[in-house]
């Protein structure tokens, strides 16, 4: 039996058709940085890097 992964590439997750947010939040900062906000900082260097090549 393959082992099941929840790793995803080239993945576009989107937000459920129920979900009560309106918006984005950027996650809270804690004393230790936790897996979302090391994503959020992926993310966020990612979108500045690609905007500086075809911009």
């Amino acid at each position: 039996m393959k082992p099941h992964t929840t790793n995803y590439t080239n993945t576009l997750i989107e937000v459920a058709e129920d979900c009560p947010v309106s918006q984005a939040q950027i996650p809270p900062e804690k004393k230790q940085k936790t897996l979302a906000n090391l994503q959020y900082e992926k993310i966020i260097r990612a979108c500045l890097n690609f905007r500086r090549k075809f911009c």
